[in-house]
């Protein structure tokens, strides 16, 4: 059994999965799971069921231990003889296909968000760049939620440390529409509205703007987008969001944008970002309540502005893989293998001297 990719992630809180479990160990039926055969006879699809599947996963997993304490030998044989029911879909199913089947079932049942429904029926290119960045930023989302066991994996995040959104909101893929709206504009120099039906319009295939974002994304290509954004991502290291504190969505958008654009586009790295959280709060000051195309090119200029104070001039275009080295770069928080000699020629023991060694492997690493 497979999750495909036009299934939602998992969301289903600690309190959900505790409910399913009590179900089963009373005997409930817990409703038929739906699967479909991939084309290839490699394996079976979840169309429906992922989320009961999966909590019944992490509870075995987590040693079957409930909020009272820990299966006795009894329930756990007791749990583990409850008959699953499965479904299988006549479907010779296409991605596609199986995703319609996917939101029309989904259109009863546990709450499915306008955008989960929405990813459900996209297999483009694009919504797999959203899906990396989005995964790359909270990877947590992929995993079962546990306060109790991972009390930090909520207020590490990125999104709510910057106050955008919580850990519902990541779970019904809000951020996913924030990282839609950069990852468009970054391709058409355009500003994106979050509403329903552009949104829509951008995630169905056969939709004329689907296909003219899916040609920019394979010209662009995808790789070095999704390089280049995680790289501007990565400037948001814990002292800059402390300083931050809290933030919108639309400031973050436009900030994020103006940073591609000047150290991307124009190849002006920042010098520090120690000024970057007056851009935010400068930019936060001066945004309109409504956002419209007037206000947002107004807006971007000045945010260019203000961020180019802090850039210095340079005119070497830098290869992709130059980009993705920086990127490493800010990101290490030890040596690694793969890119070594941030100490300079300097032993890293307590005297300090020279390697002599070094300078040779270095000119190894280079060749």
């Amino acid at each position: 059994l497979k999750v495909p990719p036009y299934q939602r992630q998992f969301v289903w809180s600690e309190e959900q999965q505790l409910s399913l479990i009590q179900s089963i160990l009373n005997g409930v039926p817990i409703g038929s799971i739906f699967i479909s055969k991939r084309k290839d006879d490699s394996c079976y699809d979840i169309v429906d069921g992922q989320q009961r599947l999966k909590s019944i996963f992490y509870f075995i997993e987590n040693d079957y231990k409930t909020k009272g304490g820990r299966l006795s030998q009894q329930e756990q044989e007791k749990f583990l003889n409850y008959p699953l029911f499965f479904n299988i879909l006549d479907l010779t199913a296409t991605d596609i296909e199986s995703a319609d089947v996917f939101r029309i079932i989904n259109t009863t049942g546990e709450p499915v968000s306008a955008h989960e429904l929405r990813r459900g029926s996209n297999t483009g290119i694009f919504s797999k760049v959203v899906e990396t960045l989005s995964s790359a930023l909270f990877p947590q989302i992929n995993s079962s939620f546990d306060v109790q066991q991972n009390p930090e994996s909520e207020s590490s995040c990125l999104w709510s440390r910057l106050g955008i959104f919580n850990e519902k909101d990541i779970r019904q893929r809000k951020d996913q529409i924030l990282i839609a709206q950069i990852v468009f504009s970054v391709l058409t120099e355009q500003r994106l509205p979050a509403s329903d039906e552009v949104l829509d319009r951008l995630y169905f295939p056969e939709n004329p703007l689907f296909e003219e974002i899916e040609r920019k994304i394979n010209a662009y290509p995808a790789d070095r987008l999704i390089t280049e954004l995680s790289m501007i991502f990565d400037i948001f290291d814990g002292s800059l969001i402390a300083r931050i504190n809290k933030t919108t969505s639309s400031c973050f958008y436009i900030v994020v944008l103006a940073l591609h654009n000047m150290i991307i586009c124009k190849n002006k790295p920042l010098t520090s970002t120690d000024a970057l959280d007056a851009v935010f709060h400068t930019v936060k000051a001066f945004l309109p309540e409504e956002l419209g195309k007037k206000e947002y090119t107004e807006l971007f200029e000045f945010t260019l502005s203000q961020i180019e104070r802090f850039c210095i001039t340079n005119n070497q275009e830098y290869p992709p893989e130059w980009v993705e080295f920086e990127r490493i770069m800010r990101r290490a928080q030890i040596e690694t293998a793969g890119i070594e000699f941030k100490q300079g020629f300097l032993r890293l023991d307590d005297n300090r001297k020279e390697d002599k060694c070094l300078k040779q492997q270095i000119v190894e690493t280079l060749c």
